[in-house]
């Protein structure tokens, strides 16, 4: 059955909030040369000294992680 008939896939508001806090620390991310860096562990401790983490931090921050692993994937694949 083609994709365009199933119905949407429910995504849990967990999820939810880890894509928006990994947008809302992507903000602070560093460029060199125009590639861009990974983001720091830095920046996402002064997001969670703003911020509630739904998920224990271990798990906050390999979600972080693996996000950023994938946009870095795919801007690598861009250039």
């Amino acid at each position: 059955m083609p994709d365009h008939y199933l119905p949407p896939k429910e995504v849990s508001g967990t999820a939810l909030v880890l894509v928006s806090a990994y947008n809302v620390i992507a903000r602070s991310r560093q460029y060199e040369q125009g590639i861009p860096m990974p983001l720091s562990l830095g920046a996402i401790n002064d997001y969670c000294e703003q911020y509630e983490s739904p998920v224990p931090r271990w798990i906050f921050n390999d979600c972080i992680f693996a996000l950023d692993n994938s946009f870095l994937e795919e801007a690598s694949k861009r250039r």
